[in-house]
């Protein structure tokens, strides 16, 4: 339980939702202001400078700004609270539209989207401002961070045009935290000493800046330099810490606290002070990636962050130490004395928990349902992804009827088109402890109405809720791929199968005569069911890597990639942060081992590395790398060691839908990949031989719905959204079809035709793999059956038609 009060942070039109408080908020106000100008009537008493004047946009109403023909100045300006925004870092997010602007006379002329401070001196300080075009264009979305001041007294948002003729539509502005809450980057040396306190240092160049660097001689004192954080702005929040680290000649540590210190340093209101900080090693290592994740209580009153060594001797530099979080958007305690206020709909109690209180519902009538309704400001959670998360404790909450019944942590959202969804957290039954359950939520743009729904609907028991957030991702919107549309070969298309370990030269003679010029290779494949956990994790590697190397010269030289895909020894990643660290460190050696010019001869041939085999991210709890964070950590680590080679991500399962979930990672050369068993029931109808099944035919009424190409098309819609949003290259690594399936030659048609259309490479699950996804096994031939055909079956001939465009090599 948090110590806290509700905050509903979010404006609205600039009417703030929140509380006054009596004791601590769970967490910081993290939208500051918020503008959609729909409600026309009230904008006059928001916005001051000139006649307001709306045009309808969406589904609601946009700002127009019109110098016609004429260069002036047409400027509105609104103002934020200055104490939540001063000495933070923050985005200034919205959309804009033009016509006919006209060149501007200075850089910072035309269309203007920027903030104003007044400083505590009287001084007017301007802030950066959006990079907007002259001339026309259709609507476009912008986002650019501001730091603000710490001694601003009064903030404006100031939007229009400046020196400029033509016109201008403003759109869904928003000003909130930026996630990145902390960055040091010890480019500007002169001033360094102004932020940090401490030990004497000096700086290094570092790529096109400079670092930080600390040497100790003394290996029983310490050598560090902190800088104080503002704890308000810290409290109750789940951080990423990160940084990169240089190591030369640091010696053994006495302790395994001491060290190269990447440190948090946080004292409570109690009078604890505690210590987290990133795992590092000694000796002397380059440039590498560090990270630590902490989870600050709501009491904090003082924190600090360290930089160092202690009790070591040698020489350290730091550069890059940055500092994210989780955006919340809303949150519910249930400590003030105004939950009644907020919620409606139902009955319930509040009861202790921890050192405040929480929410009680219970429900004895059977058949019948209590639930709590809030009603949550929805501009600031348009077009987002959220998780929605809290703490549940059940007693005796009877079986539900229907999967969607039962205890309901729940968003209700209207769409402009008058369409309602009800996403939801998914829990179970019965009687449970405390436990925090999440489900990521991806809300449409063009949201309308937004509420969130506590409490039990057609059964019977009691459940207890706590702490109830609504956060976004910590991944910054206005990040730019680096290397856009990146495939990582230049081939016109990857086009082949999945391979087994325990593949033969034989094998793979026939895989080419198809002309495949890629193959997925599984180190371990599904036999390695604790993955990360499995006690021998380094054997197992070096034999499923030798059983690779064996084949890599007859794929380099017939011209085939190979994508090398951790599989079944990748899982369990979420299990605990020794594993995280296992799958960053097993990357790296296979980085060293596979890059060009590695240990390994014939490296050449590997165009790729699978980080992560369909992760599940079921286990994890704030402590540990989200999905989203841990495929950084890999992607960075492999970066250290390999510059060039694919480096190849999955979203949650692999599944098309959950890349809406997925952020791209901030590095080079990254290519994501789905895999494609949908609808599941169709494709694995029989896969337990041992057992009757009931045939469903492709194309036609499958679950419902009916299954085709175009239906096939609209499953992936998330994924070619992403595509198109980051501007990535997408690589289908499996999809597959049991041999047995009725239509299953025109369902993998239609596979490869999409795939082709939307110009993606694909591996097909899989080449004597399992007889069950066997081409070469007849669909009529027993399911136990491993006899091949005698001629190409209809599934087999979709694919060496496919591959018969490829080109060889592949380069």
């Amino acid at each position: 339980m948090k110590k806290s009060a509700f905050l509903m942070f979010l404006l609205s039109g600039f009417t703030l939702f929140a509380m006054l408080l009596t004791s601590p908020v769970q967490a910081a106000s993290d939208v500051f202001f918020t503008e959609t100008f729909d409600v026309a009537a009230s904008l006059a008493g928001r916005w001051t400078g000139t006649t307001i004047v709306t045009e309808t946009h969406g589904s609601g109403l946009a700002l127009k700004i019109d110098n016609g023909s004429v260069v002036k100045n047409t400027v509105l300006q609104a103002s934020l609270t200055a104490s939540e925004v001063a000495g933070r870092r923050v985005m200034v997010r919205g959309q804009v539209k033009a016509a006919n602007v006209s060149t501007r006379p200075l850089p910072y002329n035309g269309v203007k989207v920027t903030l104003i401070f007044t400083l505590s001196d009287g001084s007017t300080v301007y802030g950066d401002q959006a990079t907007l075009s002259d001339g026309t264009f259709d609507w476009t979305s912008f986002c650019f961070p501001i730091t603000v001041p710490t001694n601003a007294t009064a903030v404006k948002i100031s939007i229009g045009l400046e020196q400029v003729s033509g016109t201008a539509w403003f759109d869904e502005l928003r000003v909130e935290a930026d996630p990145a809450m902390f960055k040091e980057t010890f480019t500007d040396t002169a001033t360094i000493g102004t932020r940090w306190g401490g030990a004497s240092f000096t700086t290094v160049a570092h790529d096109s800046g400079s670092a930080l660097q600390l040497t100790s001689t003394n290996g029983a004192g310490s050598t560090v330099v902190a800088t104080t954080l503002p704890a308000a702005q810290y409290n109750g929040r789940r951080l990423l810490l990160t940084g990169q680290v240089k190591a030369t000649g640091v010696s053994t540590k006495p302790n395994s606290w001491n060290g190269i210190k990447m440190m948090i340093t946080y004292t409570t209101a109690d009078g604890q002070t505690i210590y987290p900080q990133a795992d590092i090693g000694v000796g002397t290592f380059d440039w590498t990636n560090v990270y630590a994740v902490i989870v600050l209580p709501t009491n904090v009153t003082s924190i600090t962050l360290t930089l160092g060594l202690e009790k070591v001797t040698g020489t350290v530099a730091f550069d890059n130490i940055k500092i994210e979080t989780n955006p919340v958007l809303a949150s519910e305690a249930f400590d003030d004395g105004s939950v009644g206020s907020r919620w409606s709909g139902g009955t319930y109690s509040l009861i202790t928990h921890g050192t405040g209180q929480a929410m009680e519902v219970t429900n004895a009538v059977a058949g019948s349902s209590n639930r709590l309704v809030m009603t949550l400001p929805y501009a600031a959670l348009r077009g987002r992804q959220v998780t929605l998360q809290g703490l549940v404790k059940a007693t005796g909450v009877s079986d539900k009827p229907n999967s969607w019944n039962g205890i309901k942590m729940l968003l209700t959202y209207r769409t402009a088109s008058g369409t309602y969804s009800y996403p939801q957290v998914t829990i179970g039954t019965g009687t449970f402890d405390w436990t925090r359950f999440k489900q990521i939520i991806t809300i449409p743009d063009n949201i309308t109405s937004l509420t969130l729904t506590l409490g039990l609907e057609l059964v019977t028991g009691t459940v207890d809720f706590d702490d109830i957030v609504i956060k976004t991702d910590s991944f910054s919107p206005y990040w730019v791929n680096p290397t856009p549309n990146y495939k990582g070969h230049t081939a016109p298309r990857l086009r082949g199968t999945m391979v087994a370990p325990g593949m033969t030269a034989t094998d793979l003679s026939v895989l080419a005569s198809w002309r495949a010029n890629v193959v997925r290779w599984q180190l371990g494949a599904t036999t390695y069911t604790n993955g990360l956990s499995t006690a021998t994790h380094s054997t197992v590697l070096a034999n499923e890597l030798a059983k690779l190397d064996a084949l890599l010269p007859n794929f380099s030289s017939r011209g085939m990639a190979v994508t090398l895909d951790l599989h079944s020894l990748s899982t369990h990643q979420f299990d605990n942060a020794t594993n995280q660290k296992k799958l960053i460190d097993v990357w790296r050696q296979l980085a060293a081992r596979y890059k060009n010019g590695g240990t390994n001869s014939y490296s050449a041939a590997i165009w790729g590395y699978d980080i992560n085999n369909e992760p599940h991210d079921d286990a994890w709890t704030e402590t540990l790398l989200t999905l989203n964070e841990l495929s950084e950590q890999v992607a960075l680590a492999i970066r250290e060691i390999d510059p060039t080679k694919a480096i190849i991500i999955e979203p949650y399962n692999a599944e098309p839908g959950r890349m809406a979930d997925l952020r791209p990672v901030r590095t080079t050369n990254v290519v994501y990949s789905i895999h494609y068993y949908n609808p599941w029931s169709y494709v694995a109808q029989g896969v337990d031989t041992a057992q009757p099944y009931t045939p469903i035919t492709y194309p036609g009424t499958i679950e419902g719905t009916t299954w085709d190409s175009a239906k096939m098309r609209a499953n992936v819609q998330a994924t070619v959204d992403f595509q198109t949003k980051y501007q990535t290259s997408i690589y289908v690594g499996e999809f597959s079809v049991l041999r047995w399936a009725p239509g299953g030659g025109t369902f993998l048609g239609d596979c490869v035709n999409l795939w082709e259309s939307l110009g993606w490479d694909w591996t097909y699950h899989a080449f004597r793999e399992w007889q069950g996804w066997s081409v070469e096994i007849d669909a009529t031939t027993a399911r136990t059956s491993s006899t091949p055909s005698a001629t190409p079956t209809d599934r087999q001939q979709v694919l060496t038609n496919a591959f018969s465009t490829n080109v060889l090599p592949a380069p």
